[in-house]
């Protein structure tokens, strides 16, 4: 885990399913100050270039690896 973390508003937090196509939540990831997302969302988000600050979960839905990800783990 990071040893700092601060929270930027908006904050969007993202769980599993389809990711978006309509234009009003793509706008909110965009503009979002910190994105917290589940492991089942993280390869998603990653997939379409959003990075999220923090995944949470027991990362059993994810390929992501915690030394490939500098965000919060």
């Amino acid at each position: 885990m990071s040893e700092s973390f601060s929270i930027k508003n908006p904050v969007v937090i993202v769980g599993n399913g389809e990711f978006p196509s309509h234009p009003i939540p793509l706008n909110h990831l965009k503009n979002a100050g910190t994105i917290i997302c589940t492991d089942g969302s993280a390869d998603q988000l990653m997939k379409h270039n959003v990075t999220p600050n923090a995944i949470i979960g027991d990362m059993d839905s994810t390929k992501l690896k915690k030394d490939d990800f500098k965000g919060i783990w």
